[in-house]
């Protein structure tokens, strides 16, 4: 592993344990075991640190999410969760997405807001594709604008529903949390098919 590896590796490590605010750089040099000065060649700050860490987290996610896209409606996508398999595979970006999503650096919200932006567009048209094709058959006076605000309203909760997930990740816990998640998904499903008054 070169040193820019180790120490991207050592700060996604570090921010994921501690937050944005308990890691130093000085404690990233010292557990990618080079000097500040290295570590400032290649980052000028910690914010810039941070930033670059937020969008590998960010980005990996998104990956993830197209690597396992091979569903054709959107009922399998729910009945398939992959969002919490993510960090059951990859438990390194748990804390700092959580971060990202409820304890963000105040001064960084603007930068984070983007870098969320860009991910939340890609994902929301992966899920409206899938919305479309499920061939949903709507109720009266239901419109396609209910049902995109539908898919942002589920895009909204499954960063609450992670946010649970501060400890270790406990599979049986997680289970509990897909099973009763999906179960709630299917319930918005079938409501978009009921007639409004």
């Amino acid at each position: 592993m070169n040193t820019y590896d180790k120490l991207i590796q050592s700060a996604v490590v570090l921010f994921n344990e501690n937050s944005y605010e308990k890691t130093s750089m000085n404690d990233i040099a010292k557990h990618a075991g080079i000097s500040k000065g290295i570590l400032y060649h290649y980052f000028t700050s910690k914010d810039e640190l941070y930033l670059h860490c937020a969008k590998l987290c960010i980005d990996a996610f998104g990956e993830y999410i197209l690597q396992n896209s091979d569903y054709a409606t959107l009922t399998d996508f729910v009945d398939n969760i992959i969002r919490w398999d993510f960090f059951v595979q990859y438990p390194q970006h748990k804390g700092m997405y959580i971060n990202i999503l409820t304890r963000q650096p105040t001064h960084l919200v603007d930068e984070l807001y983007e870098i969320q932006q860009q991910f939340k567009q890609r994902n929301f048209e992966f899920i409206k594709n899938l919305a479309m094709q499920d061939n949903i058959s709507l109720g009266k006076n239901v419109t396609q604008q209910d049902v995109e605000a539908f898919i942002v309203l589920m895009h909204s909760i499954t960063p609450n529903e992670i946010s649970h997930f501060r400890g270790s990740l406990d599979i049986s816990e997680i289970t509990a949390y897909k099973q009763q998640f999906s179960r709630l998904l299917k319930i918005f499903i079938n409501g978009l098919q009921a007639d409004l008054d």
